[in-house]
């Protein structure tokens, strides 16, 4: 018979597996992370953008991470259809967790971008119908400082109809000093005058962009592993049996998810404009309010995908209040503080998994079941 570990025992044990874990897998998923989001053409393969990573940082900079990003150990738990939001059974304490989480995001993704990892901020953008150059005047704006109002100009000029150009022309003469207000309407979306014809397109457009993401998704797994049993009859197999029902039950997965996002970008820009309506000033704050009410569209997914999201969030969210404090001297950097985080989050699954594997979600469960099974084999 094994020998009973100690609670103690448990505790050093997950710590140096944190450890090992950190110190073997990082390195790698550090060049992973230069090649998604360095620009094109800058490295020729993993091993030229290894070693240029350590002559420009140094091999340190393959164990540095931000204190948010190392939770990504939360994934392991997406599976849970009832999230426990600070210790309690509510039901719904993954959509306020969502709820939360998003507002922190939407936040940033226009006022401080450089708090979001850039890849992340690069799908927002590319997901909703604001250009960067828009975005751009609207922090400058909200901090009192000249924008570039050439830029606009071209901007507005090269999509706007007419009336939108002139009543932006009209309305940057107005302020020959750079110092906006607020970002009109006209600035916002000029290839339409109508808000609620911007809010509708905004709809369709993430519709369109989305939908082929979450249908791929979906189908792919499906796809390789029934590939032999599709091609000799693709229309009984996606008629009836399992993999019909796979099929159709990941097409109403994909639309639904489609219209999760594609709802949540539309709110947004809703009270985006309704704010441009009803008050002449802008104001930061307006940002943060807009995405708490547009991540209310999370009960549009089914429940078990919202502790996903949730969790996918939760992180980003953390990383970028986190920055943003210590920008402010709010709180003081703690080196390599996501190390020690990521060893102690080791060092406590090491020990529920001995002692109270009752608050561990199904997958994590199965995992390290599997993984001690591998061992004692």
């Amino acid at each position: 018979m094994a020998q009973q570990l100690t609670p103690l025992q448990d505790f050093l044990a997950g710590t140096l597996a944190g450890v090992a874990i950190t110190l073997v897998g990082h390195p790698f998923d550090t060049i992973k992370v230069r090649l998604q989001t360095g620009q094109k053409g800058l490295f020729s393969g993993a091993i030229d953008a290894t070693m240029r990573t350590i002559r420009k940082e140094g091999a340190p900079s393959h164990t540095d991470m931000t204190l948010g990003r190392a939770l990504i150990v939360r994934d392991w738990a997406y599976d849970l259809y009832r999230w426990h939001f600070w210790g309690s059974d509510w039901a719904h304490g993954d959509s306020l967790l969502f709820i939360l989480t998003s507002a922190q995001i939407m936040y940033a993704y226009v006022m401080r971008p450089e708090t979001l990892p850039p890849s992340y901020y690069k799908f927002i953008v590319r997901s909703g119908p604001i250009d960067e150059c828009v975005l751009e005047g609207v922090r400058r704006s909200n901090r009192n400082k000249p924008i570039d109002v050439q830029t606009l100009v071209d901007y507005v000029t090269k999509l706007g109809t007419p009336a939108t150009i002139a009543h932006a022309m009209g309305f940057l003469k107005s302020h020959p000093d750079g110092l906006l207000p607020v970002i009109p309407c006209s600035i916002l979306h000029p290839r339409t005058s109508s808000c609620v014809g911007h809010n509708i397109n905004t709809f369709l457009s993430t519709s369109k962009k989305t939908l082929p993401i979450y249908a791929t998704l979906t189908f792919v797994p499906m796809i390789v592993l029934q590939f032999f049993k599709l091609l000799r009859n693709p229309v009984t197999l996606l008629s009836r049996g399992h993999v019909g029902h796979y099929a159709r039950a990941g097409l109403l997965s994909s639309l639904r998810s489609t219209v999760f996002l594609a709802s949540f970008c539309a709110m947004y820009q809703v009270i985006i404009c309704m704010q441009r309506n009803f008050v002449s000033r802008d104001h930061r704050i307006v940002y943060l309010l807009a995405g708490l009410i547009s991540s209310f569209s999370i009960f549009i997914e089914k429940k078990g995908r919202r502790s996903e999201l949730a969790l996918y969030t939760l992180p980003r969210a953390v990383d970028s209040i986190y920055m943003q404090m210590l920008d402010h001297k709010w709180m003081g950097s703690v080196p390599h503080g996501d190390l020690l985080l990521f060893c102690t989050a080791m060092s406590g699954l090491t020990y529920f998994y001995h002692n109270q594997t009752s608050v561990m979600s199904p997958t994590l469960l199965w995992v390290f079941k599997w993984l001690h099974k591998s061992k004692s084999d």
